[in-house]
C-alpha cells in the first residue's frame, strides 16, 4: 500500500471565562455558547493546517468543543442546547474542509439524535460526505447521566483502510478493540480526555495500554489526547506491532504529523512461525489460532467473579446524579482534593 500521512490535533481547551464557568455568580449562557464556539474555531484552524500539509487523515481529540463542561448542570437545558446547535454547525464546517483539502477528518463531539445524546465519532470523506459514525459504547459514570451508550462496534471503510473508534473509557475494556479488530479494523482512533489509567495506575500504564491494544489486535492505533497538564499524557501514532512511530510533547500544542507505509496484513515470510504454519501474515495466523469456543465467560453477564460484588450497582439515573452532586457540593474543597481522576 502507498504511504499515508496522518495528523493528530494535540491541543488544550481554551481558558474558561468566569461568566462561562458553571456555578459562577455571573454565569451567562451566551458566554458559554461563545466559549464552545471559540474552541470549535481553534480546532478548525488546526484542521486547515493539516489540509495544507497534505494530510490524508486528521483527528481531533474527544469532545473538542468542551461541551462536557456543562454536562453536570442537570436542571439546566444548556448542555443539550449546545449539543443540538453545534452539531449541525460542526458537520457543515468539517464537511467543507474535508472537501476543500480532499482529506479525511475524524471528529468527536456529542450528538443529538431523536431526543437522545450520544458521544459520537464521525469520519468525513474526501468529498465532504459522512462515511460513518461510531457511538461510544462504554460511557464514563458521570457521562451516563446525560448520554446514551452506543451498541455496535462498527468499522468505517475509507481509501486508507478500515477505521474503527475506541473513545476514551472504551479503551479500558479490551473487548472494545478486539471487537473492532474482528470487524476488520486496520486503524483504531482513540479520541480521549483520559489516558487509559485507573485508580493508582501510573501515567506510564496509559502508554502501555495503547501499545498493547495495538499489538494484541494487530491494528494501527492513533491516540488523540487533549492536553491536561499531567505527566506523560500525549498524543501518538502506534503501529500494529505496538511500536510508537510518532508522539507529541506533553504540554506543547501541536499538529502531530507522520507519514508511513502501512502493512495491514503484517507479512513476515521469514518469521519462524510463518515457516512452520505456512501462513506469512502474522495477523491472519493469530486470527486462525483463536479458539472462541472456550471464551464463553467473556460474554457472560454474570461470570463467576461477579459473585464477589453482588452488593454493588452503578448509579446511572438522573435522580441518583442529583443526589451525588448535592453531596459533592457540600464537601469542603480540601476533602474534594482527595479524590483523583
Amino acid at each position: 500500500m502507498k504511504k499515508i500521512k496522518v495528523s493528530v490535533i494535540h491541543t488544550e481547551y481554551l481558558d474558561v471565562p468566569h461568566e462561562a464557568s458553571p456555578g459562577s455568580n455571573n454565569f451567562s449562557e451566551s458566554a458559554a455558547l461563545a466559549y464552545v464556539n471559540d474552541n470549535i474555531n481553534k480546532t478548525l484552524e488546526y484542521v486547515k493546517k493539516a489540509g495544507q500539509a497534505g494530510s490524508d487523515l486528521v483527528c481531533t481529540h474527544e469532545d473538542f468543543i468542551n461541551s462536557g463542561l456543562y454536562v453536570r448542570d442537570f436542571d439546566n437545558p444548556l448542555f443539550a442546547s449546545i449539543v443540538k446547535h453545534t452539531y449541525k454547525q460542526i458537520r457543515e464546517q468539517m464537511s467543507s474542509l474535508a472537501k476543500q483539502y480532499s482529506m479525511l477528518i475524524a471528529t468527536n463531539n456529542y450528538e443529538e439524535h431523536n431526543g437522545d445524546i450520544y458521544n459520537t465519532s464521525t469520519v468525513y470523506g474526501r468529498n465532504g460526505e459522512i462515511l460513518g459514525q461510531y457511538r461510544k459504547v462504554h460511557l464514563a459514570d458521570s457521562e451516563n447521566w446525560r448520554a446514551v451508550p452506543g451498541d455496535t462496534f462498527n468499522v468505517i471503510e475509507t481509501d486508507i483502510g478500515k477505521i474503527g473508534f475506541a473513545i476514551c473509557y472504551d479503551m479500558i475494556f479490551p473487548e472494545s478493540c478486539r471487537m473492532l479488530a474482528l470487524n476488520g479494523a486496520d486503524i483504531i482512533i482513540h479520541q480521549t480526555q483520559g489516558w487509559g489509567t485507573m485508580g493508582k495506575g501510573k501515567p506510564i500504564v496509559g502508554e502501555s495500554f495503547m501499545r498493547v491494544r495495538a499489538a494484541e489486535n494487530s491494528v494501527y492505533l492513533i491516540v488523540a489526547k487533549v492536553i491536561q497538564g499531567r505527566e506523560q499524557e500525549r498524543s501518538m501514532v502506534i503501529d500494529n506491532f505496538g511500536n510508537i512511530i510518532a508522539e507529541s510533547d506533553v504540554l506543547t500544542e501541536e499538529l502531530l504529523t507522520v507519514e508511513f507505509e502501512p502493512d495491514y496484513n503484517m507479512i513476515e515470510p521469514y518469521h519462524f512461525n510463518s515457516y512452520f504454519s505456512g501462513v506469512p501474515s502474522i495477523k491472519a495466523r493469530q486470527l486462525l489460532a483463536r479458539r472462541p469456543q472456550v471464551y464463553n465467560e467473556i460474554t457472560d453477564q454474570a461470570p463467576c467473579v461477579m459473585s464477589k460484588y453482588k452488593e454493588y450497582k452503578l448509579n446511572h439515573a438522573i435522580e441518583d446524579a442529583k443526589r451525588v452532586m448535592e453531596k459533592w457540593e457540600s464537601i469542603p474543597d480540601e476533602e474534594q482534593a482527595k479524590y483523583y481522576w
